[in-house]
């Protein structure tokens, strides 16, 4: 945690003052904006602090984008590879588990979310030789909203 908060002031200096930018992966902001034109709310489960997420999010090379997110979860909510810390961010967006998709590039984190119902999708950067309940993508855009 100590080292967290400290992060977060690092960060904190260097965005304000314009020395760190956000940069994303090419296909993120077009499935940010695809899912904020269908009405699908997004949040963020991050390791990183909701304090830092906000930072990373509000400076990005494509401008501020935190208006996109309609929450953000840190490990305040529990470990990420801890199923009772899906069911907690669950309840607290209101939905049910199994109306939630959740994204990630850690097999294990994903193992959890399945747990409570999550429908989950790996996330690499090239398709992995890997056996896993989890449906593989390598862009966003895999990804239908409809």
């Amino acid at each position: 945690t100590g080292l967290k908060q400290l992060q977060g002031l690092v960060w904190k200096a260097g965005f304000d003052g314009g020395q760190l930018i956000a940069e994303l992966f090419p296909d993120v902001l077009p499935k940010l904006r695809e899912c904020q034109a269908a009405g699908i709310p997004l949040y963020i489960y991050s390791s990183g602090s909701i304090g830092a997420q906000k930072l990373f999010f509000g400076h990005t090379t494509e401008g501020d984008l935190l208006g996109m997110f309609a929450g953000h979860f840190d490990t305040t909510s529990g470990g990420k590879k801890e199923s009772a810390s899906y069911q907690c961010i669950a309840e607290a967006m209101g939905f049910a588990a199994t109306e939630i998709c959740f994204v990630s590039d850690v097999v294990a984190e994903l193992d959890a979310a399945k747990e409570v119902g999550m429908q989950t999708v790996l996330r690499t950067e090239e398709p992995r030789e890997v056996v896993s309940p989890h449906p593989q993508i390598v862009s966003f855009q895999q990804i239908s909203v409809s």
